[in-house]
């Protein structure tokens, strides 16, 4: 999907909440699901009525879930359904981010290193921005200390972890322990934009009975390669 194509079409139907211009990629990717929206010149039996993308996002946020898109014009697409339950339990790796406990599924983790594994596999581009040797690929690194906006220490482990085929790469201060997370979903007042930018997606009940976050690795993996929104 050509993000300038959503737009022309969004601005040509009144739907637009703001200038083109200062629509960031996700949010032009966003607009498929408003209701109404279609990209089709005519209607058909089984398109451009703007019925479709609009309805599976209003029943993913009726119970709670949220609908994530990716698209890279000239390769494809790829559409992400979290669907929280009352109850999910998944084998997670809890990790330390300042005053944050959070938690990735292990499914979604390849390997830990600490700093000092990790030194000799960092690059940085002339940009700023810092990357990971793994494998033959250079993965993003993404500093959670700055996403959350807490003091960095002296301590650090970098956590290599994959989406969709596509790896991503997060420091954070300190691991704690392999458990069983019993997932919740969050409660309505934190909204997308809090969502994007920290990546969490649930909440969870430690074992003390302590809360803690869960993290989406498909939002991760996006913000890693260089997918994410401008305004963020």
């Amino acid at each position: 999907m050509n993000p300038k194509d959503l737009l022309a079409a969004g601005e040509k139907k009144g739907i637009l909440k703001k200038p083109a211009a200062e629509y960031s990629t996700q949010e032009a990717l966003n607009l498929i699901m408003e209701p109404g929206f279609s990209t089709a010149k005519k209607i058909t039996a089984i398109s451009g009525r703007g019925v479709g993308m609009d309805v599976v996002n209003t029943i993913a946020e009726a119970y709670g879930g949220k609908v994530l898109i990716e698209s890279t014009p000239g390769k494809g697409t790829a559409i992400s359904m979290f669907m929280p339950v009352s109850i999910t339990a998944v084998d997670s790796l809890s990790f330390v981010i300042g005053p944050w406990r959070c938690y990735l599924p292990l499914y979604s983790l390849d390997k830990v290193l600490s700093s000092a594994d990790a030194a000799s596999r960092l690059s940085q581009a002339e940009d700023g921005k810092t990357s990971l040797a793994y494998g033959s690929e250079q993965v993003g690194v993404i500093d959670m200390r700055e996403r959350f906006a807490t003091a960095k220490t002296d301590r650090s482990f970098y956590l290599v972890g994959h989406s969709m085929e596509k790896y991503f790469c997060l420091v954070v201060d300190d691991i704690k322990e392999q458990v069983t997370a019993i997932n919740k979903a969050l409660p309505a007042c934190f909204d997308d934009q809090w969502s994007q930018k920290t990546c969490i997606i649930n909440g969870v009940i430690d074992s003390d009975g302590s809360i803690g976050y869960f993290l989406s690795a498909g939002m991760l993996c996006g913000i890693s390669n260089g997918r994410e929104e401008s305004a963020l």
